[in-house]
């Protein structure tokens, strides 16, 4: 009977518990069932007299970095062709094309036009690589005028061949009107300089305007002589216009109003400091 039983209880003496022995030869089915049980091995016939043990779990396997895979996941510095800092070369030309843009406007009203001098003062003039100087609020013609709107129709009219390097309409309007930035050029033709800003042309409808504004004491200069200047200046004057440095101002160059109505891309100018007046 006993080659035929598949388990059999077992009493001894000198032991003070009963065990309970289990036949090894089970089958290949029992075994798959067993694994599948969370794969509980048990060492030793377990004893039934004692409160059934908590399952061990597996050991934790060993990590071998060998059999690994390491992605590099670092904060270091690391810089992509397309992603490196892509909005600092647009900062940088943005900045180049205010300094070039103001510096361009200064060179124009500077050389292009000048203060008109009573005549017991026109030997006082100074000209050199810094515009007109040498005269004072006492020494100006104030009675003569220039309209701005014409004036900036011929500072345009310069800049036709290359108007992406021109001051916008209200950067150049904002720069007439003495705004600029402190280490920039000024405008030259301001008040503290004794050149008077008035609205003679008042209700008369000038080119369809209603109100322009007048500059008072200055006259344009169509071809001034430039010989004496930086010729690296020279040169940057004529990159900028995309001109040769002796060209002529002429007449029509004050009714150029088609620049009005072509899109650019304008940045701001700074306003001078008010005073405690103010």
């Amino acid at each position: 009977m006993e080659d035929t039983l598949l388990t059999a209880l077992s009493m001894e003496n000198h032991q003070p518990s009963t065990l309970l022995s289990m036949d090894l030869s089970v089958s290949a089915c029992d075994e798959l069932d067993l694994e599948m049980n969370h794969q509980v091995v048990l060492t030793r016939p377990p004893d039934i007299n004692l409160p059934p043990l908590a399952e061990k779990t597996p050991p934790p396997q060993s990590w071998n970095p060998g059999k690994c895979d390491i992605l590099d996941v670092g904060l270091g510095s690391q810089l992509y062709e397309t992603e490196s800092f892509p909005s600092l070369p647009k900062v940088g030309r943005k900045r180049w094309k205010r300094i070039d843009g103001v510096w361009g406007a200064w060179f124009f009203f500077n050389f292009y036009f000048k203060p008109v001098l009573k005549e017991k003062s026109k030997a006082k003039i100074i000209l050199d690589s810094k515009g007109i100087s040498g005269f004072d609020k006492s020494n100006l013609e104030l009675e003569g005028f220039m309209v701005q709107h014409d004036m900036e129709n011929i500072y345009m009219w310069v800049f036709k061949e290359k108007p992406e390097n021109a001051l916008g309409k209200m950067q150049l309007r904002s720069y007439m009107n003495g705004h600029s930035r402190q280490g920039d050029r000024p405008f030259p033709f301001s008040v503290d300089k004794g050149f008077v800003r008035s609205h003679r042309m008042q209700r008369k409808h000038y080119r369809g305007l209603s109100n322009p504004q007048c500059v008072h004491g200055i006259e344009v200069v169509p071809s001034p002589n430039l010989t004496g200047l930086d010729e690296d200046d020279c040169r940057r004057w004529a990159e900028l216009t995309g001109r040769d440095p002796n060209f002529t101002i002429t007449p029509e160059a004050s009714d150029y109003s088609s620049w009005r109505n072509l899109p650019n891309t304008e940045f701001e100018l700074e306003r001078p400091p008010r005073s405690n007046k103010d």
